[in-house]
């Protein structure tokens, strides 16, 4: 049962996240991430980002003290693409793991998604319950060069909303802009932004 206005129904939202929409700036969160009996996630935009995490906030038990312990960093296939073109235009991805729980942040046409679990595998293999294919692990466990709570990583998630998705402005960059934030080097660790 949903608990506020937020709330949509994961079956309402299956096969929404393919490619080809156009910049809604929204978030897709996903408290519940690899478990089969989750019915409803949470969406929101740009205006109401922290009105909808301070409504779920004691219902999905988010924390906004929990400190960030790492990051991890993926490519995937991109959804829907075949051929030639899929195996050199990639889909990129990060995993945050914090105090309690992992986060999977990824940016694409429409918005950024938030999947949460418990384990990282949940996110790391499937994407809103469909397999992610031809996946390359990046980096691993990477520490943060600053000391970073779950407040501020939704801060900037939330500053993220008003760029849209672009050439310039991709799942990539996305991904080396969050390992930035988090005072790690991209170019010096060996991940590649622009793809």
């Amino acid at each position: 049962m949903s608990c506020c206005k937020y709330s949509v129904s994961k079956e309402e939202h299956a096969g929404k996240t393919k490619w080809g929409g156009s910049w809604a700036g929204r978030l897709l969160f996903d408290p519940s991430a690899g478990k089969a009996s989750a019915t409803f996630m949470y969406r929101c935009h740009y205006d109401d980002f922290w009105d909808m995490f301070n409504a779920i906030r004691e219902s999905e038990a988010v924390r906004y003290d929990e400190k960030v312990l790492a990051i991890s960093t993926y490519n995937c296939k991109i959804q829907g693409m075949e051929g030639p073109t899929a195996a050199v235009v990639k889909h990129s991805f990060a995993i945050v793991e914090t105090d309690d729980w992992y986060w999977c942040i990824d940016k694409h046409d429409e918005g950024i998604n938030i999947q949460r679990s418990k384990r990282r595998a949940d996110l790391k293999r499937s994407n809103w319950s469909e397999e992610r294919e031809w996946l390359w692990i990046i980096w691993e466990d990477i520490q943060p060069g600053t000391q970073r709570t779950l407040e501020d990583l939704l801060a900037f998630i939330r500053s993220e909303l008003k760029d849209t998705y672009s050439i310039l402005r991709n799942c990539a960059e996305f991904v080396a802009d969050t390992m930035r934030f988090l005072g790690i080097c991209p170019e010096i660790r060996g991940y590649c932004s622009i793809q």
